[in-house]
């Protein structure tokens, strides 16, 4: 098993043509520059570890230095009590200062960030391609910053930290910045580019063609105003089940008057037709009957008890929902339905709604995701999408679902498909 130390960035995504930053792209993505408060800060925690490490060394060597005689000699060095101490304390100390640097450059090369960065959520990245910086460039200006500090002790390194604030561009890259060509963001106000799924939506977001605009023809179920021709689109709040929308109703019919001399019809029962023929002959007299006296009536038997009448069942508690997209469409929802690009049932699936959706950014599947009422509420389930389904609590904490498991969203929440939103607003 082998660790590569460098990654080389090869997407000039992020660069002009002329090979400068595109600030624009960048801040589309939702990149924002680390303030220079936050980055001096990071340094800050940074040096203050490596203080910490290398001047307990130093002080272990105190007693040594303050005891040497001012000939030069090599007492100290062979016969000094406390050399063995010294020396012993001082090498420790260098090599846990090595330890740290060596860990700090490793950690800035492959994942962009250092203690002082990660605690004050910064992270360096690529300015081409915001990928990893890469460890070649991070050693590149970690030795440039040491051969400022040797070259002046001390106030040489102060230009290359004072630097960010003189960029012209505003994105806060100093000289090393420069140098190593990388960029120090702010990871917890905006996008982070290790996470590559968020990424790659901005990018899709950013790059999407818009969709090309298409004349719509008047459904079944849209409303015509003959006044003036204009036409009033229509919505229908749940799919029909018999995949038929009935026509308008006829308007009755004027009566017609009867020819002078003819005598009025009959009405007809209703749901029977008017006699067409003519009348059947009457049928002859049946022969007399002998009559005999009818038998005794028996006496009647005593009435049976009343069955008690069934109580009549309460009616059941309808849950109902109400959602409002994006772009301000409300929908009651009652029952189930799906929600996608363009969602089909699956077979022997019943749902009560279907909702195909527009989404620029082209994020949203085809079928992307299921959502109903049960007794718990209003739940949502992910049907396996590209690009996932998000839900966000009023509180602010985002969950990613996980596919075909399904999740019951409170009021308030907000739910992400694809590139499209909807807030839960009431459950009742």
């Amino acid at each position: 098993m082998s660790v590569t130390l460098d990654n080389d960035e090869t997407d000039a995504v992020g660069l002009r043509p002329d090979g400068r930053p595109d600030q624009e792209y960048a801040a589309a993505l939702g990149l924002i520059p680390a303030s220079p408060m936050r980055r001096s800060l990071a340094f800050a925690i940074d040096f203050a570890i490596w203080l910490a490490l290398f001047v307990p060394g130093v002080l272990a060597t105190v007693p040594v230095w303050s005891r040497l005689p001012l000939g030069l000699t090599t007492y100290w060095l062979r016969d000094h009590p406390a050399f063995g101490a010294a020396a012993v304390g001082f090498g420790v100390s260098q090599v846990l200062v090595l330890a740290f640097v060596l860990v700090q450059l490793i950690l800035h090369g492959r994942k962009g960030i250092t203690v002082g960065k990660a605690i004050f959520g910064l992270r360096s990245v690529s300015v081409a391609g915001f990928g990893r910086p890469g460890f070649r460039r991070i050693v590149l200006c970690a030795a440039v910053f040491l051969a400022a500090a040797l070259v002046i002790p001390v106030l040489g390194a102060v230009p290359l930290l004072l630097s960010p604030l003189w960029d012209k561009e505003r994105r806060g890259r100093g000289w090393l910045d420069v140098i190593g060509g990388t960029w120090l963001l702010d990871v917890r106000a905006g996008l982070d580019p290790v996470n590559t799924k968020q990424l790659r939506h901005a990018r899709k977001a950013v790059t999407a063609a818009p969709a090309a605009a298409h004349t719509r023809m008047p459904s079944l179920a849209t409303r015509r105003d003959e006044s003036d021709g204009a036409v009033e689109a229509f919505v229908p709040g749940q799919r029909s089940r018999s995949g038929v929308v009935a026509g308008p109703a006829a308007e009755p019919s004027t009566p017609v008057a009867p020819v002078p001399g003819t005598p009025a019809p009959a009405a007809a029962p209703i749901g029977l037709a008017p006699a067409t023929h003519a009348p059947l002959a009457p049928a002859p007299a049946a022969p007399p009957v002998a009559r005999t006296a009818p038998p005794a009536a028996p006496a009647p038997a005593a009435p049976a008890p009343a069955a008690p009448a069934p109580a009549t069942p309460a009616p059941a508690r309808t849950t109902r929902a109400t959602l409002v997209f994006d772009d301000g469409t409300r929908l009651d929802v009652v029952g189930s339905g799906l929600i996608g690009r363009n969602p089909a049932p699956g077979p022997g699936e019943d749902v009560t709604h279907l909702l195909p959706v527009a989404d620029d950014s082209r994020l949203i599947s085809k079928t992307h995701a299921a959502f109903g009422l049960d007794q718990r509420g209003f739940w949502v389930s992910d049907c396996g999408s590209t690009n996932g389904t998000t839900v966000e609590s009023g509180v602010g904490a985002a969950t990613d679902l996980t596919p075909w498991e399904r999740s019951h969203v409170a009021a308030g929440s907000t739910v992400t498909v694809g590139g499209r939103r909807f807030t839960v607003e009431t459950v009742s």
